[in-house]
């Protein structure tokens, strides 16, 4: 899975090594998602916003999802704590870093059930869960509850979506933490790859947990890349809008970070 973030002038893609990081990408890309609609026009695209609710509410379905984060940051705070008093950290910063670490690890050892149990138990998001599984969607005759709601003004509706994304709240900072220490945990680097080639050994005692590779957005250029315990390999192809796409000849600088904490 490829994920992109445009910054500026230069696209970054990202290939994640670990399956909580995989996870963490989809819900941070739907979280996305579901800012630009609340931000733009809410109230003519409800049914969007409902299905990107239950979109996060699927990957969230898992009863192990509680106890990866939780061992997870459990790690991140054994790390941290090792750095307390280093001269070289930002010691505010790794204050705050471990206390937003400690509050969410609480939350994921005491919050019962599955993460945004609530939502499940509401009525109305079983029903829209239910048939938004059928082939086309949900329609009128399947999900008569859902179309009534849907036909409520926009203020009794907004309340009730402001309340159920409140469901959301830990799992999402959660995800921002993680990837953003993730993201930063190491430092990016020129490298070249040869006639559109590169590949680069990784030290499997390391476990890197996210590839981030960067290119100028004027390039014509993309990455597909692969990754495993042992190594990174990618190759960058062109674009072409009638034929197939073929690796560049070219030797491209590009930018490389393996993120590893």
């Amino acid at each position: 899975m490829l994920l992109y973030i445009m910054e500026q002038q230069k696209i970054t893609y990202e290939l994640p090594l670990t399956e909580l990081i995989r996870l963490s990408l989809r819900l941070e890309n739907l979280f996305s998602r579901l800012d630009i609609i609340l931000t733009c026009d809410p109230e003519k695209q409800t049914q969007t916003l409902i299905a990107l609710l239950i979109d996060i509410l699927n990957v969230l379905d898992r009863p192990d999802l509680k106890s990866k984060f939780g061992k997870e940051f459990y790690r991140l705070i054994t790390v941290f704590e090792k750095l307390e008093g280093d001269s070289n950290a930002n010691q505010d910063a790794l204050t705050e870093t471990l206390d937003q670490l400690k509050l969410l690890t609480k939350y994921f050892i005491n919050v019962p059930g599955k993460i945004a149990q609530s939502l499940r138990n509401n009525e109305l998001i079983a029903i829209i869960q239910q048939n938004f599984l059928k082939l086309g969607g949900s329609s009128i005759f399947d999900a008569p509850l859902y179309f009534y709601w849907l036909e409520q003004p926009w203020e009794i509706r907004e309340k009730q979506i402001d309340h159920w994304l409140l469901a959301f709240t830990e799992i999402r900072e959660a995800t921002e933490l993680l990837l953003k220490i993730v993201r930063h945990s190491s430092e990016p680097r020129p490298v070249s790859a040869t006639r559109g080639f590169y590949h680069e050994t990784l030290d499997p005692h390391a476990a890197c947990q996210l590839i981030r590779v960067t290119l100028p957005k004027n390039t014509k250029i993309y990455p597909e890349i692969s990754a495993g315990k042992h190594g990174v390999s990618l190759r960058l192809m062109k674009h072409a809008t009638k034929d197939k796409p073929v690796q560049s000849e070219k030797n491209i600088s590009f930018t490389l970070t393996t993120c590893t904490i």
